[in-house]
């Protein structure tokens, strides 16, 4: 399916992409095969797809060899799954719901699947936290706004640094960042987008949800120091600074300028609090 048949299609059912749900439908088939190569998909993986739309992107999955677990949010597309279904047989399966609600479709956990989407842009950071609360995929590869894809990858000390950030990168490493032309989507986005590869660390860590929530917390206020955040919150700021010294920092530090180890070694010592 290219461009010119999904207008056709939406002319002939009178389908209209939906600005709500953030539908900007894949129309080039090359870069449908882009991401699945980038993300690594071998055949015989269990692959978690957002949102398969039209199904573009599920066909080359399948055609890799892929089972692909879907989940659809609108429900004018259920005929067209429905069909979809029963040309790529039981290589795919899906489900009505709200990724948020359901980040693996229909399966209970992470296990060793994959995750490749064309995502809404719209849920990213929802949906990525509740992917890695409930579980770390081998390999999380998506069609993202460019923005949102360089502020989870930013370093310590940069603006855009933040806690899904460090989360995302406590767990996961960038394997590949791949600029895509707003031509491959209809309708066209007005943002930029990229493909964007991240791959599960060895030993992947989630943070405890008080550490978490902490962490949110302070970053409210990324710019003030972080002693002061830190003492109107109660918590024993000695232990705080002995850690924060550890790492070549002082009591003026912000939290943007507090290193991915030195969060991982606070959730360790419970320096927020114990879940």
């Amino acid at each position: 399916m290219n461009r010119r048949d999904l207008i056709a299609r939406f002319q002939s059912t009178g389908f209209s992409p939906a600005h709500r749900l953030g539908q900007n439908f894949l129309v080039d088939r090359n870069l449908a095969v882009k991401l699945v190569e980038m993300s690594g998909v071998a055949s015989g993986d269990t692959v978690v797809e957002v949102g398969p739309g039209f199904g573009m992107l599920s066909r080359v999955l399948v055609e890799r060899g892929a089972v692909v677990h879907a989940i659809e949010k609108d429900e004018r597309l259920k005929s067209h799954l429905e069909g979809l279904s029963q040309e790529l047989g039981e290589s795919f399966r899906w489900m009505m719901g709200d990724a948020v609600d359901h980040p693996y479709a229909d399966l209970g956990g992470s296990g060793d699947c994959l995750i490749v989407a064309n995502l809404p842009y719209a849920i990213t950071g929802p949906w990525l936290f509740k992917v890695m609360s409930l579980g770390f995929p081998k390999v999380i590869g998506l069609m993202l706004q460019r923005e949102a894809a360089e502020r989870l990858m930013a370093p310590v000390g940069d603006k855009r640094y933040g806690p899904l950030g460090i989360q995302l990168q406590a767990a996961y490493g960038l394997s590949g960042m791949h600029r895509v032309p707003s031509s491959c989507f209809h309708p066209p986005p007005d943002i930029e987008s990229v493909l964007f590869v991240v791959k599960r660390r060895e030993n992947p860590r989630r943070f405890g949800k008080t550490c978490y929530a902490g962490m949110q917390e302070v970053f409210t206020q990324r710019r003030k120091q972080l002693a002061g955040l830190l003492t109107r919150k109660g918590l024993d700021v000695t232990r705080w600074m002995e850690l924060l010294e550890k790492h070549g920092l002082d009591s003026r530090v912000r939290p943007e300028e507090v290193p991915l180890a030195a969060w991982i070694e606070a959730d360790e010592l419970a320096l927020f609090g114990v879940d």
